[in-house]
């Protein structure tokens, strides 16, 4: 029979193994992101500078900017980055996050081939460039599937005051930037992506940039904290430490100094705008 010293030190030992585990625990998180950011490569980037300096720990998940902040209102992630800020502000507003922080910005850029038969002119006018392609009925083809991308360019088309749905030359392909640019190669139409995307496309073929830096085609993302309110089992600690490293000057100049083929197309922009915070 086991006396109570040995009962105790038994208790001790078994106590002293499970800390270790509990600690690792509470020292990782889970991100919940855009399938954009993955595929630049900014992640594989990022994460290491922060994990190396923090000693947290981060899992990714990724999806589309929809699917990211429905997953996040299942309490399946400690933090959500994504750029749709009308998502974002309303996953605020009905309590599921905490507060959403500006993080960065990147650009889009309208593609098309270079005889360009929508005779696209300005290099830095979307609209224009929008209202050439509906005049011509040139082929347009977009995402549409859920994405910040997708969304920012359908946020383009109303800008221009153009519905340019159920016309024979705007085209839905539902699919990700890849198979959208080879579909609209495959047709000489012309398409907006991320910068990122574009750099990382490798079947340009004799394709050209017609319209970039224009401001109206920016793509803000945002990054929140999901409330342990509203999720308990959720790791606030470790979250927070996440949320305010990618905020402080040390991650902002991490973004910044991220690049894709030789150029950066993440600009820091924490604090730029006034962010949304639960009430």
């Amino acid at each position: 029979m086991l006396t109570v010293r040995r009962l105790v030190l038994c208790a001790a030992i078994l106590l002293a193994a499970a800390l270790p585990a509990a600690t690792a625990s509470a020292q990782s998180i889970v991100l919940q992101s855009a399938n954009a950011l993955r595929d630049s490569g900014f992640y594989t980037y990022i994460l290491p500078i922060f994990e190396a300096e923090s000693g947290i720990t981060v899992s990714t998940r990724f999806g589309s900017a929809q699917e990211a902040v429905n997953a996040a209102r299942l309490g399946e992630a400690d933090v959500l980055i994504v750029g749709a800020k009308a998502l974002e502000d309303a996953f605020v507003a009905d309590g599921y996050g905490v507060k959403r922080h500006n993080l960065m910005y990147t650009d889009m850029v309208l593609v098309g081939p270079p005889e360009n038969p929508a005779q696209v002119q300005g290099p830095r006018d979307v609209i224009g460039a929008l209202e050439q392609i509906a005049e011509t009925g040139a082929p347009f083809l977009t995402r549409g599937d859920g994405s910040g991308a997708a969304r920012r360019v359908n946020a383009l088309w109303e800008m221009a005051e153009i519905d340019p749905t159920g016309t024979s030359w705007y085209r839905v392909t539902g699919k990700g930037a890849v198979i959208t640019l080879n579909e609209t190669i495959k047709v000489r139409g012309y398409a907006i992506v991320d910068r990122a995307s574009w750099l990382m496309y490798a079947n340009k073929r004799d394709y050209v940039i017609l319209v970039e830096r224009d401001q109206r085609m920016r793509r803000h993302f945002g990054i929140t904290r999901v409330s342990e309110k509203r999720f308990p089992r959720l790791r606030p600690g470790p979250a927070q430490s996440f949320v305010d490293w990618m905020l402080s000057p040390r991650g902002q100049k991490a973004i910044t100094e991220f690049q894709v083929e030789g150029q950066n197309v993440f600009r820091p922009q924490a604090g730029s705008i006034p962010s949304r915070v639960a009430s």
